[in-house]
């Protein structure tokens, strides 16, 4: 499935770091719109091949010989909608007292995150799901500093992500930085499926169950839910350094690759191939995700 969708858009006339981005966006509209039509069947539970071509056709009709901000747009207004979803689940099982009920929100969602020793030899802690959940759901977002681009260019800005030994300095493809090392990735504000910088990478021969998705939180977010945004700047933005103002903040999220159940989540960690003198030994390639093209510089 993940080649089929690659090749939907194989022809557009795009650079590789583009087409990468392109790939992603892509998967994540499939696979929303996979999820919508699952639930809206007689057994969501029921993978269904056939609910799976119509999104897949619905994606190709709509957005073929479209540009990469209109794949980008549809994205994120799905993304949005269900991380707002989620959001209001937790606001609506948290007590007056701001107690949050756990079993309540567990059924209400029907998953939840954990982070315990991970089956990956030589890790310590790794992501779990417990309960179920539906392929293109938003499973969890990664919490921390954001560090825009606007900043990053200045002399010296990079120094301080330098000491990053677990892997927790994540880059959107349109290099804003999310900072999740240490106290940083403890800016959850409550939200307990802010829990995505515990992913790890696979073993060798093991494909990625979720996929790390760019995610913008909109301006007019509902503040009833707004302190649920596990993110935070680093340093405010510029009117002239970042003039887009649709979105209060730049994330990232997790979205299910597929059904997940009682199990440990896996995302690639894509590191730079440029750099493959320095990966540490436990890391292998995806083959075929996407990962030489996510760093390329054209």
């Amino acid at each position: 499935m993940l080649s089929k969708i690659r090749n939907l858009f194989s022809s557009s006339p795009t650079s590789p770091r583009a087409q990468a981005e392109l790939f992603d966006a892509t998967f994540a509209i499939v696979m929303s719109r996979y999820r919508s039509r699952r639930l809206a069947s007689a057994d969501p539970h029921e993978e269904d091949s056939g609910l799976l071509l119509m999104a897949e056709k619905q994606t190709e009709e709509e957005l073929r010989g479209q540009c990469l901000y209109e794949h980008r747009s549809v994205m994120q207004k799905q993304l949005q909608d269900q991380a707002s979803k989620l959001m209001y689940k937790i606001e609506e099982n948290t007590g007056g007292d701001g107690v949050l009920m756990e079993r309540e929100l567990h059924e209400n969602v029907g998953f939840s995150l954990l982070s315990q020793p991970s089956l990956v030899h030589g890790a310590d802690k790794g992501l779990y799901v417990t309960g179920s959940a539906l392929a293109g759901s938003v499973l969890g977002f990664i919490p921390g500093r954001t560090c825009l681009p606007e900043h990053l260019k200045r002399p010296g800005a990079l120094d301080e992500f330098q000491d990053d030994p677990n892997h927790l300095i994540l880059s959107r493809y349109d290099e804003v930085v999310i900072d999740a090392r240490g106290e940083h990735g403890l800016c959850m504000n409550n939200n307990p499926y802010a829990m995505g910088h515990f992913a790890n990478h696979p073993s060798q021969g093991v494909m990625p169950n979720v996929i790390q998705l760019m995610l913008d939180y909109s301006s007019d977010i509902d503040p009833d839910i707004e302190h649920l945004i596990p993110n935070q700047f680093a340093k405010p933005p510029t009117l002239l350094g970042t003039p887009d103002r649709s979105a209060c903040m730049y994330g990232l999220c997790l979205m299910a690759a597929r059904d997940v159940k009682e199990e440990e989540l896996f995302v690639n960690y894509r590191f730079n191939p440029a750099a493959k003198a320095s990966w540490p030994t436990w890391y292998a390639p995806v083959e075929g995700d996407g990962g030489e093209e996510r760093w390329s510089k054209e």
